[in-house]
C-alpha cells in the first residue's frame, strides 16, 4: 500500500475519526490477520 492508502485505511478504521466507517448504519468489520512464519537460510 501507498502513504495515501494507509492514511485511507486508518481513517476508516481508527474509533473517533470523522470518517470511521462504523459510525454509519448498516457496517460491520471483519478484521482479517496475516500470519506468516519462516526458517533462515544457513549462510
Amino acid at each position: 500500500m501507498i502513504d495515501e492508502e494507509i492514511a485511507e485505511a486508518e481513517a476508516l478504521l481508527t474509533p473517533g475519526s470523522p470518517r470511521y466507517v462504523l459510525d454509519e448504519a448498516g457496517y460491520y468489520l471483519v478484521h482479517p490477520t496475516i500470519l506468516a512464519s519462516g526458517r533462515r537460510a544457513d549462510s
